[in-house]
């Protein structure tokens, strides 16, 4: 290489400035690998924290969902925390652990702040499984060791996170006729529930009797009232035909409803197309689809006008009252209790049977029963249904009993009635009236203890009835998704915190 070659190349390398950055990489460097730890740390944390928080969120629904206000509700809430879910998490100083409450809490809440920047204090909270309606879950914390040396700046190589979830439950129903009843069991020492798990108080009539709406009376228990919904639109005859429709455009929340007051004309008429009588504005609907009677009508009217039978309860030659008819499902020997609205169960099944099918076998699921060993007339009623289509003496719904009524509609033209929805149940907002000092002006949302399923035992009579106006019924069950009632019924779990 030529020496003037040779001094140009060291000319250049001396002017050579690119090493210069070398020294701000090498005073950078600590701080890009910390920036960059740092990250990882809180990196780990969101994930440790977001894990905490889904299973926080997954407990607290699965409790919520046992928040029925039944009297068992928060014993199987609890269960429900502990073992129904797997959540785990990762990151914290345990590894791969099950996100728990344990060491935390779970707290039930009768209501909670109206804003959501309200912290829940002890008025919030409840140990009444009746008044019960969300849970709190905190889950146990869990420790982070960070990789940052953060006992360089003067503090601790770890960091703790948790969690914390509310939500709730309420049911709502819909489709079904806007009443509700004050709680017939109410403060009589027999709680609702109770009373549904026992078979003679299931077969207890109640007089759902009205009260004095529009008034200043206090509701009492048995006594019935309307509901208000907008969707259902506005006027006593919205209401009314709500009333006989089968499928009413109306949903109610356990939360709170609202009482609609003031008398519906014609709600006697509107309730009893449903076993088959035509009377007030209902008078010439006998082949309207909306209002198609029960599968199983049979009431202990005498037919009249030839083979159509009694079609007007106002003209039937044998209005129901009589207590001789036992044509009919009839009515308990005595009501004793709430008021003479809960009658005691006692009712002559065997002088039902012998009226309508004399000496004929009973199905299997009445075997056995008699007065001595009574069912309740809604095992009746089903055990009649359960027979239908099988032909010949056995169809007892078809059976003409001596005065020549069957327990199919005579005088419908529409469509075949069909058992779906079963016409003779309805589903009613069941109110701890007492309890809520419901009156007939009251018209605040009102919670709903539960959504009950009353079977209605006969047609709603018309004077000289000393019960005219009354909707006699049985209390056969709740109405619960999940059952045969759940195209009504529905339940809603929702995360509120």
């Amino acid at each position: 290489m030529r020496m003037s070659e040779l001094l140009r190349r060291l000319q250049r390398l001396a002017a050579d400035e690119s090493g210069a950055v070398l020294i701000y990489v090498t005073l950078l460097m600590p701080v890009v690998v910390g920036i960059g730890v740092l990250a990882v740390d809180f990196s780990r944390l969101a994930n440790l924290n977001t894990a905490l928080q889904k299973g926080a969120d997954a407990l607290a629904l699965a409790g919520a969902a046992e928040l029925d206000r039944k009297p068992t509700s928060i014993t199987r809430a609890n269960a429900a925390i502990a073992n129904i879910l797997t959540n785990k998490s990762k990151f914290s100083t345990t590894g791969l652990t099950t996100v728990t409450s344990v060491g935390q809490g779970i707290r039930y809440l009768s209501k909670l702040p109206a804003s959501d920047t309200t912290a829940i204090t002890n008025a919030n909270v409840t140990t009444d499984p009746l008044a019960a309606r969300y849970v709190e879950v905190t889950v146990t914390t869990k420790t982070l060791n960070t990789i940052l040396p953060a006992s360089l700046l003067g503090g601790a190589n770890i960091t703790t996170t948790s969690a914390r979830a509310v939500a709730g439950f309420t049911s709502a129903l819909c489709k079904t006729v806007p009443m509700f009843i004050c709680n017939p069991y109410e403060g009589n020492g027999t709680s609702l529930f109770n009373a549904l798990n026992s078979a003679s108080d299931r077969r207890r009539q109640i007089k759902l009797q009205l009260g004095n709406i529009g008034g200043e009376a206090q509701y009492f228990p048995g006594n019935y009232g309307w509901l208000d919904t907008p969707t259902l639109g506005t006027g006593a005859n919205a209401l009314r035909d709500a009333l006989a429709t089968k499928a009413p455009n109306s949903c109610y929340i356990q939360d709170g409803v609202s009482q609609k007051t003031g008398n519906i004309t014609n709600a006697n008429d509107a309730l009893n197309v449903r076993f088959d009588l035509w009377a007030g504005p209902f008078n010439n609907s006998d082949n309207n689809p909306s209002y198609p009677p029960a599968v199983n009508v049979r009431k202990g009217y005498m037919p009249a006008n030839g083979a159509k039978g009694a079609c007007n309860p106002s003209v039937a030659p044998n209005v129901a009252p009589s207590t001789t008819n036992n044509g009919r499902l009839g009515r308990d020997s005595a009501f004793p209790d709430a008021g003479g609205r809960l009658g005691n169960g006692n009712w002559d099944y065997d002088g039902y049977w012998t009226a309508n099918y004399g000496t004929m076998a009973k199905p299997a699921s009445l075997v056995g029963y008699s007065n001595a060993n009574l069912p309740s007339r809604y095992d009746v009623y089903r055990a009649e249904i359960g027979t239908i289509g099988t032909g010949g003496a056995t169809d007892l719904v078809a059976h003409a009993n001596a005065n020549n009524e069957r327990g199919s509609a005579m005088c419908y033209s529409g469509a075949t009635p069909t058992d779906t929805p079963d016409r003779r149940v309805l589903y009613v907002a069941i109110i701890d009236c007492q309890n809520l000092n419901v009156h007939g002006n009251t018209v605040a949302p009102l919670p709903v203890l539960a959504f009950g399923k009353f079977f209605v035992t006969e047609p709603i009579s018309n004077p000289p009835d000393a019960d005219a106006g009354t909707i006699f019924a049985e209390l056969i069950g709740l109405s619960e998704p999940g059952s045969v009632s759940n195209e009504v019924a529905h339940d809603i779990v929702q995360l509120y915190r």
